[in-house]
């Protein structure tokens, strides 16, 4: 029979983190889950900031390559509030953190959403729809059965004889061909060499 799997909670500073020890797994590679999102939806989202915009006549500015570079300098500052702090520094969870610290990461991240919500508005892409496509195509190229575990990229899954555990190395390029050899001991131009800022001169380079 199969055994269930075991919840556990881990107390820190701030929300707690929940662990799901599924049968078969060890805490490290457990999957991670810190918190679970509320109910709303991208939809409610989407006419929130839509009547956001359209009080502000702002939608004149919302052109996708605008938004693009917006979202992108968004993604910048989330990246600044991890930077320097390395993966101890940031574990999943955050222990550690402050209250601060957290709302600042939360309000960047925000950030992120909403252009990337704006941008699908303004392109008339079903989000939540595009997604799910998303999350098909990656099932097929990263087959349960031969991407667990392993972080290579997708080709390697095209070929079960490519794939972790026991994958052939991929074949070496052949050598390329031995150019001449120079003569390293002919003579050389003993002309003194010249520095062009200072017109210095220097000495040449002793010959091997």
């Amino acid at each position: 029979s199969r055994l269930p799997a075991i919840r556990v909670q881990l107390h820190f500073p701030g929300p707690f983190v929940t662990l799901m020890l599924l049968p078969g797994l060890s805490a490290r590679h457990a999957p991670l889950r810190c918190a679970e999102f509320s109910g709303t939806s991208l939809e409610q989202l989407r006419q929130a900031q839509a009547a956001f915009v359209d009080e502000r006549e702002w939608s004149q500015f919302h052109t996708p390559r605008s938004l693009a570079l917006a979202m992108v300098g968004e993604v910048g500052e989330v990246c600044e509030l991890l930077q320097w702090r390395g993966d101890a520094g940031a574990s999943p969870g955050l222990p550690g953190w402050t209250d601060d610290e957290r709302e600042a990461l939360a309000d960047e991240l925000s950030d992120v959403l909403s252009y990337v919500v704006r941008l699908a508005d303004v392109t008339d892409i079903d989000l939540p729809e595009a997604f799910l496509r998303k999350v098909e195509k990656n099932r097929a190229k990263y087959p349960s059965e031969r991407a667990r575990g392993s972080a290579a990229k997708y080709p390697r899954y095209a070929d079960p004889a490519g794939v972790a555990g026991g994958a052939a190395a991929p074949a070496a390029a052949p050598a390329a061909a031995a150019r001449p050899r120079r003569d390293s001991r002919r003579a050389r131009t003993a002309q003194p060499r010249t520095c062009a800022r200072s017109r210095r001169s220097w000495p040449p380079l002793r010959s091997p």
